[in-house]
């Protein structure tokens, strides 16, 4: 779990982040392996890291493109990065690092928007482009890892965390997004949060970021209609892979054990 904060076009609220930062005010409890704060025009970002893949400096975030034009914010994990870093590989890319923010980030660059497509993972990242001032944050398919936005007059506040934003602006609260919370216990069907003008980004969703609009987009469905039948053999191979993909790590794993057929089943695949 890491996190991040990413400030547009706001130098009082960038200044204000920067010195809560310095007076240890910020809570690290996202990421206790590193801390750094990335400062470059109008653009501000505080990044804090929780190592489970690559453990060494070289993969602590932000992470810089080679040519410094593009600067990657990422919280999740990337389950086929190395799959995806042979195919990089083959076209004459080369890595300085072992983990996934560097592959993630030289696959947008190479394969451009449709780089998500090939993206197996829970994640939230922002994508800073230095010439364009253009901001591209993702939120992955089923909405594992959070991501929240406030726009501001003048530009624009993406963070993992409510809290982290609230430190920095007086948030008013959101009654009707608390009485659909108290009254159906509805909370994720749409944009809305506990705070007025405060949005979390949606699960399969894209934001992009420039001259002070904000656009955003769908970029995966489910084919509810797709109506296919595994056999025994299918399911299995399936269900392995996935298990095997998710197993990557560079610190000790551990399984918590339900009892029942699901966490029993994740077990018995990896052994």
């Amino acid at each position: 779990m890491c996190g991040f904060i990413c400030i547009i076009n706001e130098n009082e609220l960038s200044n204000k982040l920067k010195k809560l930062s310095n007076n240890n005010l910020l809570s690290d409890h996202r990421g206790p392996d590193s801390k750094k704060i990335y400062s470059k025009k109008n653009f501000f970002g505080l990044f804090r890291r929780l190592a489970i893949i690559d453990l060494s400096k070289k993969s602590n975030q932000p992470f810089e493109s080679d040519d410094g034009s593009h600067i990657i914010f990422f919280n999740g994990e990337i389950y086929n990065y190395l799959q995806i870093k042979e195919i990089l590989k083959k076209k004459k890319i080369k890595f300085k690092t072992k983990g996934d923010a560097e592959v993630l980030l030289k696959a947008y660059l190479f394969f451009g928007k449709d780089f998500i497509k090939q993206i197996r993972g829970m994640f939230s990242f922002c994508i800073w482009d230095n010439k364009k001032e253009k901001l591209l944050a993702y939120r992955d398919r089923f909405g594992q890892k959070p991501l929240y936005y406030y726009k501001t007059y003048k530009g624009l506040v993406v963070s993992s965390e409510i809290k982290d934003i609230k430190n920095l602006i007086d948030l008013k609260e959101n009654p009707n997004a608390v009485f659909k919370y108290l009254y159906r216990n509805i909370l994720d069907l749409n944009e809305e949060t506990f705070y007025k003008k405060l949005k979390r980004l949606r699960p399969s969703h894209n934001l992009i970021y420039q001259k002070n609009k904000i656009f955003l987009k769908k970029y995966y469905s489910i084919n509810f209609s797709e109506n296919k039948k595994l056999n025994t053999n299918e399911f299995l191979e399936n269900f392995n892979e996935n298990i095997n993909l998710h197993l990557q790590s560079d610190v000790k794993l551990a399984f918590l054990l339900s009892g029942g057929l699901d966490s029993s089943s994740n077990v018995a695949s990896s052994l």
